[in-house]
């Protein structure tokens, strides 16, 4: 807002002020006096009209014939009009006045709402003279209502009391209770004078007092506006064109000096300002002069260098480029451009260790660097660049930017990579097999020789088995070699499927295979591994409309056991192949006689065990289970063993690995679950104590299609309430299908069985999908229990199980306790089920064990 303005509007609102704040108080003068007027004549008038009713008064009860007069209003009717006729009231002004009572002697002397409201306060406040207040009338218009106290006199019993007997008991009554006591407010005189007449009347003097008074402040507005004007206004106008002269180019205009005030040493300055800045100005366009000269020169440098080249500021713009530069500019970008909007044709700036920016480690480090880039051409396409960015610094030493020049090595890249590709498939083709993709024996061997150098450093144990295709000939000579080549690429894809990471499967030639397995834990490993190496080869495989079985025997050889080198090894490994394919292929044999006879013992394990449920040889043992804080029993584990009949009782470890590698895990575990469901319906029924009973389901055993409907029909059979079982599946179990596992575990929990997860912490379960299930319990694996009083890192796994437990809402079973040490730490952890020997072994059929109930037989 210009100066000029300003004054004006300051000088209006000064003036406006001054205004409003005199009619303000010239209004509530008049309305004072209005008042007082009004308030005034009013007094005037009571005052006539209660003198005359005084004098009437006195004459009507003077009168021997008062009788005669109807009494109307607080005189005679004949008195009234007279009075009104000759003071004239109510024809000028239209004043109305009454005498009323709130018990009046006649009807038509009753007080209304307002006149009701003027009694009761001179009742309340009795020295109070009289009272004017301004009221809205039922017309809708104001008026100005007067009231004057009215006593009750002596004389006024000659009206108001005619029977003597009732003024006799009158006088003699309690001043309280007379309504005629003598001196009692009987009623008021009202006067209602219509207020609008006198206000117009003040409203028409109030409007012309006004319009002189606005009058004269304008005229002296006016006077004011124009002597501001011309001694300050003027002058700055003057000073103000002078500068916006200036600013425009001329740098030769002055300001005029006028007088020798304030504003006069104000021109006085400007105009050397403005010779300072004009001999500025001239210097100036002096060195634009020779920095274009300069910068023209630097321009043509640079465009004689090939590679494109940038100075780039710290705010990412481009301070200059060459002509290679800028031909990498798409039509129609800004003239003012980023870094990465030219190189990158992106937003914000690069970053990342994949795509550092160059500027940002200049600026960080002081130094030259060195970074690869892609960025995009003129049309579009990708290009690598490798770009070298230099510190670009001022006069201080202060890095300002960096000049960064960038050189296209896409092509190059390209040979490197096509070179190393061509590499790769040398080396590939030299080291695997072509037909199946498999290692082949170069490869076999080096691998080997590298598994034995590691194995002895840590002194491991690995295996090498020798595999040979059973009558493969007569594959080739009834269906063909191409036929033959297509089930070797098959057998090939399968062993790649199975094998671990760490094996080595090669096509030695022909229908020959090896594989190499390390480390090894024991025979047992390998024979569980032959096994299944010979079971997967037995699979169907399709070819031509037809399914073709195909058989193999396996030669096994042990390092250390068998020999320490790898032409020994592979020799052993080929005579026990031989030795396999002589007891009727399909097999496996280990070179060492004593190998073969634990292998032999192996195979007749596994005709044992799957008589075993026929002869009933398998038995169940139970380790109860006890609620630590009470020391209750809440339920027992069911333990599967083996009376075998000529090795004598055989633990699960040495039988159940067998049993799932074999497939007997799924009958054996029916088994378990079908007798301990039996038995725990015996225990309601015999000693009526509720025991859950657990049961251990293998991973097998779960993935069967119709689990759940065998549960359910082992517990019709047994009469046994789903809410007294609880099956415990193992960590690594539930974590192989999680939607299938979540839908299984669904199932169960619908019917109200108990779940838990055994051996928790011995898996590799996540979090996030571990609370998807509806588990009931976990059970802390034996091994973090052990040390939970002296190792450090199982007292943090315990305590961190529990608390997780409990913040999924599930409880926790502790296994293997065996000390009041371990015991003591667990209850202190909130831990809420234990079992171990330090509660009791696990106990065949028949065998008692001591509660806090008393003795339990299992």
């Amino acid at each position: 807002m210009r100066l000029q303005t300003k004054l004006f509007v300051s000088i209006s609102l000064l003036f406006l002020l001054c205004f409003l704040l005199l009619e303000f108080f010239e209004h509530r003068m008049l309305k004072k006096s209005l008042d007082e007027n009004v308030l005034g004549n009013l007094r005037h008038t009571a005052a006539l009209l209660m003198t005359t009713r005084s004098v009437l008064q006195e004459r009507i009860v003077a009168s021997t014939d008062r009788q005669t007069f109807d009494p109307a209003d607080f005189l005679p009717a004949s008195i009234f009009t007279e009075v009104s006729r000759k003071l004239g009231v109510g024809e000028g002004d239209g004043l109305i006045f009454r005498r009323v009572s709130d018990f009046p002697h006649h009807a038509g002397n009753q007080a209304d709402l307002a006149e009701l409201e003027a009694i009761a306060h001179f009742r309340q406040f009795p020295e109070a003279r009289d009272r004017l207040t301004l009221l809205r009338g039922a017309n809708g218009g104001d008026y100005f209502f007067y009231s004057v106290s009215l006593r009750f006199d002596s004389y006024c019993r000659n009206c108001h009391v005619p029977a003597p007997e009732h003024r006799l008991a009158t006088e003699s009554a309690a001043a309280a209770a007379d309504p005629w006591q003598v001196g009692r407010i009987a009623g008021i005189l009202s006067l209602k004078l219509p207020a609008e007449p006198a206000m117009e009347r003040a409203a028409a003097a109030h409007g012309n007092t006004m319009v002189v008074h606005l009058v004269g402040f304008v005229l002296t507005f006016l006077l004011v506006h124009w002597l501001v004007q011309g001694a300050v206004i003027g002058k700055l106008t003057s000073l103000r064109h002078s500068a916006e002269a200036i600013a425009a180019g001329n740098y030769q205009a002055r300001c005029a000096v006028q007088g020798r005030d304030e504003l006069g040493e104000l021109a006085l300055t400007f105009n050397a300002m403005a010779v300072a800045v004009d001999e500025r100005q001239q210097q100036l366009q002096r060195s634009e002069l020779a920095l274009d000269e300069q910068r023209n020169f630097l321009q043509m440098v640079i465009d004689g260098v090939a590679d494109p080249i940038l100075v780039i500021g710290r705010d990412y713009r481009v301070l200059l480029m060459n002509r290679a530069a800028e031909a990498l500019r798409r039509p129609g970008t800004p003239a003012v451009l980023l870094c990465h909007e030219l190189s990158h044709q992106a937003d914000a700036p690069c970053g990342g260790t994949d795509h550092p920016c160059p500027l940002e480690e200049v600026c960080r480090t002081g130094q030259a660097v060195t970074v690869v880039h892609q960025h995009f051409d003129r049309q579009g396409a990708p290009r690598v660049m490798e770009l070298r960015a230099s510190p670009f610094t001022g006069e201080q030493g202060q890095v300002l930017g960096i000049i960064e020049s960038s050189h296209d090595i896409t092509e190059r890249l390209r040979a490197e990579d096509r070179l190393r590709e061509n590499e790769k498939n040398l080396k590939f083709l030299a080291y695997h097999d072509p037909l199946t993709t498999l290692a082949n024996r170069l490869l076999f061997h080096e691998q080997l020789q590298k598994s034995l150098a590691r194995a002895r450093r840590g002194g491991k144990s690995l295996a090498v088995l020798l595999l040979d295709l059973d009558r493969f000939k007569n594959i080739n000579d009834s269906l063909g070699h191409q036929a033959g080549d297509r089930i070797l690429q098959e057998i090939g894809a399968r062993f790649r499927y199975w094998m671990r990471e760490s094996d080595v499967v090669a096509r030695l030639g022909g229908d020959e295979f090896a594989i190499l397995l390390a480390p090894v834990q024991d025979y047992n490993h390998v024979a569980v591994f032959a096994q299944k190496l010979l079971s997967i080869l037995s699979q169907p495989i399709p070819l031509e409309n037809h399914e073709f079985t195909v058989t193999g025997s396996v030669g096994v050889s042990i390092f250390p056991t068998d020999a320490e080198d790898v032409e020994s090894l592979m020799r052993f490994a080929d005579a026990a192949m031989y030795r396999a394919k002589e007891h009727g292929r399909n097999n496996f044999q280990f070179y060492t006689p004593d190998m073969n006879a634990r292998t032999h013992e192996f195979l007749l394990l596994e005709v044992a065990l799957r008589k075993a449920l026929e002869r009933e040889e398998l038995l169940l043992h139970f380790q109860p289970q006890i609620e630590l804080a009470s020391g209750a029993l809440v339920g027992c584990e069911a333990l599967l063993r083996w009376r075998h009949p000529e090795q004598g009782m055989i633990t699960p470890a040495n039988f159940i690995p067998l049993a799932e590698e074999t497939g007997l895990i799924v009958p054996i575990g029916e088994w378990v679950l079908r007798s301990a469901c039996r038995q725990a319906r015996r225990w309601h029924q015999v000693s009526g104590v509720p025991v859950r009973v657990a049961v251990n389901i293998s991973g097998r055993q779960f993935r069967e299609a119709d689990f759940v409907d065998r549960v359910d029909r082992i517990l019709e059979e047994t009469g046994l309430e789903p809410r007294y079982l609880e099956l415990e599946i193992t960590e690594s179990v539930i974590m192989e299908n999680v939607g299938k596992t979540i839908m299984t575990l669904t199932d169960l929990k619908m019917r109200g069985i108990f779940l838990s997860i055994d051996d928790f912490g011995t898996g590799y379960s996540s979090l996030s999908c571990l609370k998807q299930f509806p588990l009931d319990i976990l059970k802390i694996d034996r091994s973090f229990v052990r040390d939970v009083t002296s190792d450090p890192n199982d007292a943090a796994i315990a305590s961190s199980v529990i608390a997780l437990a409990h913040s999924m809402g599930l409880k926790v079973t502790a296994e293997g306790i065996e000390t009041p040490e371990q015991l003591q730490f667990l209850q202190l952890r909130g831990c809420d089920l234990g079992q171990g020997y330090l509660f009791s072994r696990p106990l065949a059929v028949g065998r008692a064990f001591r509660t806090q109930e008393g003795d339990f037989t299992i």
